[in-house]
């Protein structure tokens, strides 16, 4: 016995039509997809540009701050006196212990310099006839833990209130009768292009190195008016 047969036809104008269909819904899927991957592709670039441009402006912020933070001097002392002591030999005796005969800014030799005790005081030297040359004021008078004097000299060591560099000193107690002495000058970049060779002279010997040391004799001495001798000394 024969097996019938199913026998199909295929109909070329179905093909052609159904070919049609696919190739319109390919162009349309196609498209969408073409839209979609642009801009995804236009966000990353744009993260990535705000990724790199922070990454730099980041960077750019740390190395200004470094060039800031390089603009100061800190100094470290220790004296065995206690803190009171320290502090009033620092600020009522001050032009006993200074350098003056090296470190002034008058054309007249000094014979003293002053530290105001008060806050918006004056700091100043005085010559023997008189005549006064402004350092500075006084901006944060705490006796007997902190002093904060403005620094208005310009580098060629004249009176320049245009410049407002700061000196903070801090009297920190290390028992009855030890204190150790921070001092730190800062905002020195106000020097413009002769900041870095005015950091240097601060931070030398014959600045707060010696000038410093000079304080901690006198502290220890009995004879705050006792003249000691400056390492290096410069102005």
């Amino acid at each position: 016995m024969e097996r019938a047969r199913n026998v199909y036809h295929v109909s070329l104008a179905g093909i052609a039509s159904l070919r049609d269909y696919f190739g319109t819904v390919w162009e349309r899927d196609l498209s969408d997809y073409k839209a979609v991957a642009e801009e995804y592709t236009e966000k990353t670039e744009g993260e990535k540009l705000m990724s790199s441009t922070d990454a730099n402006a980041s960077q750019a912020s740390t190395i200004a701050g470094r060039k800031v933070a390089a603009m100061v001097v800190r100094k470290t002392v220790r004296v065995d006196v206690p803190q009171a002591h320290a502090f009033s030999v620092f600020t009522e005796h001050f032009g006993s212990w200074w350098p003056l005969a090296t470190h002034k800014i008058g054309k007249q030799d000094a014979v003293t310099a002053i530290i105001e005790p008060k806050r918006g005081g004056r700091w100043f030297e005085r010559s023997a006839d008189g005549t006064e040359c402004d350092w500075g004021r006084v901006q944060v008078w705490e006796p007997p833990c902190r002093l904060v004097l403005t620094w208005e000299v310009s580098a060629d060591w004249q009176p320049d209130t245009t410049i407002h560099t700061e000196v903070e000193v801090t009297f920190v107690s290390d028992g009855p009768d030890r204190t150790t002495v921070h001092l730190e000058h800062r905002e020195l970049e106000q020097y413009g292009e002769k900041a870095g060779m005015m950091r240097s002279i601060f931070d030398s010997e014959g600045g707060y190195g010696g000038i410093l040391q000079r304080f901690v004799h006198a502290a220890s001495s009995a004879e705050l008016g006792q003249e000691v001798p400056c390492p290096s000394d410069h102005k």
